[in-house]
């Protein structure tokens, strides 16, 4: 991942997705969670900006001036972050399975058993 230009290569929809488990472990929840990620879709979707006095719209990533940035690429980068983390433990932990299988096969070999053909 591009750490250095970050916001505006973040899905849209992928923010929508990194923000979900954030809000639901939230305390407060006056406004429910399909509520604010509602809201925050509002904020992400319709990026539009002038520049040179012509108008654009950003159709992917999170603009720059928006107060949500910075919070959401966050969440996004630690989300991310989680779940690589996840499938390396994983990795490891089935690694660690075949190793200790393997040597075990090979141990019962040396106790005077015989493998069988």
């Amino acid at each position: 991942m591009d750490v250095t230009s970050l916001y505006t290569i973040i899905p849209n929809g992928e923010v929508l997705v990194t923000l979900k488990p954030f809000l639901e472990k939230r305390i407060i929840k006056e406004l429910s969670t399909d509520t604010l990620l509602r809201l925050a879709e509002l904020v992400f979707t319709p990026n539009c900006f002038s520049f040179n006095c012509e108008f654009f719209q950003q159709i992917n990533g999170v603009a720059m001036g928006t107060k949500m940035g910075p919070s959401c690429a966050n969440l996004f980068v630690g989300y991310v972050e989680e779940q690589f983390s996840k499938r390396v433990a994983v990795k490891r932990r089935t690694e660690t399975a075949e190793k200790r299988k393997k040597q075990k096969c090979e141990n019962s070999g040396k106790n005077g058993t015989k493998k069988r053909k």
